[in-house]
C-alpha cells in the first residue's frame, strides 16, 4: 500500500491531475491506451476504471451535483448520455452524485459538451481533491429550517472546484453544510460538518464538527474562510507517505483534536468559540420522507426512500415524464442517495406519491 501511494505522489508531482484534460482529448481522438499515470489523474475529472465489467477499456464516470439538484433539462441530458454512451446505465449515488458505467473514452468529448450545455461538470468528482460540498436537500424550502445555506454551499464549491491550490491533497476532503432542523447530513458524517443552530431567537451560528467531534461555533460569514484554512492544513500537514495514513481523519487523530482546533483557530484569527447558551438538538436523525408543505404557496415537496439506485435511462425517462405530467420541475438527491421532488403543486402531491412508489421511490417509508 505504501509503494502505491508513493507512486501516486510521484504522478501528482510530475503533472497535476487537473492538467490531464488535454491528454484525455488526445486519448479520445486517437484511441491510444491510457497510461497508468494518466489513469490515476483522470479521477480528477470523475473517470475511473469500471470494475463492473472485465473490459478494461470501459470506464465509469461520476458527476457531482451542486446542492444535489437536477432540473428537467439536466435530467433529459443525463438520460440521453445514458442511452447513447453508457449502455443505458445511470446510478443515483451517495454524496449527491450521479454515476454512469460502460463509458468509452472516445465518448468523453461529446459527454463533457453535453454536461456543459446544462451547467454540469465532473471536475473534482474524485481524486485527491476537495470534493463537492454536501448539504440538506430541502433547507431552502422547508418551514422548519434554521438557515438557507444554498448560496453558502455554492460559494464553497466555487472556491474549491477546479482550484489548483486544492488539487493536490494527501487524499480526498469533503465538507457538508446544513441549515436543516433535523441535521440530516449528520446521518453520514463527512470529514467536516458545518451545521446551523439557533443560538438565540434572531441569531444563527454554525456548529463546527470535525470527524464527528463538535469543536465549537462560528458565524455564517466565517464558514468559507474556516473551510479554506482546514483545507490548507490538510494539504500541508496530511500524511503522503502511506496510503493508510493519508486520510483527513488519520491526520486529525494523530495531531489530536485539541491541537487541531488550536491550529485552525490560530490561523483563522480565533473565530471558533464556545457558546454555552446554544441548546443541543433533540430531533431524531432522519431523512425528509413523505409529502411536506414547502415555504412556497400551494407547493409541496415529496421525499422518497430510494430502494433501487440503478435507475438507468428508462427510469430517468419515466421519472422525467412523471414530473412533467404533475407539473414539477426539480429534484434533489440527498447525501444518502434518496430523492426529493422539490416543487409539486400540492393538489398533485398525493397522486404523484403513489406513482413514485411504483417506480421504487417510496414516499411512505
Amino acid at each position: 500500500m505504501k509503494n502505491n501511494l508513493n507512486e501516486i505522489e510521484k504522478i501528482k508531482k510530475s503533472k497535476d491531475g487537473l492538467d490531464v484534460i488535454n491528454d484525455l482529448y488526445i486519448y479520445a481522438v486517437f484511441g491510444e491506451k491510457v497510461s497508468k499515470e494518466d489513469l490515476e489523474r483522470l479521477k480528477w475529472y470523475g473517470l475511473s476504471e469500471d470494475k463492473t465489467t472485465q473490459n478494461k477499456d470501459l470506464f465509469r464516470l461520476r458527476i457531482p451535483l451542486e446542492n444535489g439538484e437536477l432540473n428537467l433539462e439536466q435530467l433529459k441530458v443525463l438520460a440521453h448520455i445514458s442511452h447513447k454512451h453508457a449502455n443505458d446505465t445511470l446510478v443515483i449515488a451517495k454524496n449527491q452524485s450521479i454515476r454512469f458505467h460502460n463509458i468509452k473514452i472516445c465518448s468523453l468529448p461529446e459527454i463533457f459538451n453535453l454536461l456543459k450545455s446544462v451547467n454540469l461538470t465532473t471536475v473534482f468528482a474524485a481524486g485527491h481533491t476537495v470534493r463537492n460540498v454536501l448539504t440538506c436537500p430541502v433547507n431552502d424550502i422547508e418551514h422548519e429550517r434554521i438557515a438557507d445555506v444554498t448560496s453558502l454551499v455554492s460559494k464553497l464549491n466555487e472556491s474549491f472546484k477546479g482550484n489548483k491550490k486544492f488539487s493536490n491533497m494527501p487524499n480526498k476532503l469533503q465538507f457538508a453544510v446544513s441549515g436543516c432542523s433535523i441535521e440530516c447530513c449528520s446521518q453520514k458524517p463527512t470529514d467536516v460538518n458545518f451545521n446551523a443552530v439557533e443560538a438565540t431567537k434572531n441569531r444563527v451560528l454554525f456548529s463546527l464538527n470535525i470527524i464527528g467531534n463538535h469543536i465549537g461555533y462560528i458565524t455564517s460569514s466565517q464558514v468559507l474562510s474556516v473551510a479554506r484554512v482546514i483545507a490548507r492544513v490538510y494539504r500541508d500537514y496530511g500524511f503522503r507517505e502511506d496510503l493508510e495514513k493519508s486520510s483527513f481523519e488519520y491526520m486529525v487523530k494523530d495531531m489530536g483534536i485539541r491541537k487541531f482546533k488550536d491550529l485552525i483557530n490560530g490561523m483563522s484569527k480565533y473565530v471558533i468559540r464556545d457558546f454555552h447558551e446554544v441548546p443541543k438538538k433533540t430531533n431524531a436523525l432522519k431523512d425528509h420522507f413523505g409529502i411536506n408543505k414547502s415555504i412556497n404557496k400551494n407547493i409541496s415537496y415529496i421525499g422518497c426512500k430510494t430502494s433501487n439506485h440503478q435507475l438507468g435511462n428508462e427510469g430517468v425517462c419515466v421519472l422525467t415524464n412523471l414530473l412533467e405530467k404533475y407539473h414539477a420541475s426539480k429534484i434533489k438527491i440527498s447525501p444518502l442517495g434518496n430523492l426529493v421532488i422539490l416543487d409539486v403543486p400540492s393538489n398533485n402531491a398525493e397522486e404523484l406519491s403513489h406513482k413514485l412508489a411504483d417506480l421504487n421511490f417510496n414516499p411512505f417509508n
